[in-house]
């Protein structure tokens, strides 16, 4: 919802494109040691968020994510931008693959071979 709240934003809400159904199975489909990796990703940003704003990532309001997000993506730390990089590339790499979303953008499918 942070990185693909909808209207006007986007043209599907996170929730309408299933991009936690495809999280969870793209992750599901990797390397143990490479879901751990996740795992610490969403627990640090979960409990990073508490040192910010007094309160864990997935109770803060949208606003709120969002700034927490955006100080991971421009942090001077490189494995706190690297961590927002990989969020965007999961979430990014789902919503882009929703044929729902492509045709609200427009985009074409296949080769026209007529």
């Amino acid at each position: 919802e942070t990185l693909f709240p909808g209207p006007p934003a986007s043209p599907l809400s996170a929730k309408e494109a299933g991009l936690g159904r495809f999280a969870d199975s793209y992750l599901a489909g990797l390397y143990e040691c490479d879901q751990r990796l996740f795992r610490f990703l969403f627990r640090a940003i979960s409990l990073g968020s508490i040192a910010a704003t007094g309160r864990r990532f997935e109770s803060l309001a949208l606003e709120q994510r969002k700034k927490v997000l955006e100080g991971w993506r421009t942090s001077g730390l490189l494995a706190r931008r690297a961590g927002w990089q990989s969020l965007r590339f999961l979430y990014g790499m789902g919503y882009f693959e929703n044929l729902e979303v492509r045709r609200a953008l427009g985009l074409k499918f296949g080769c026209d071979l007529s």
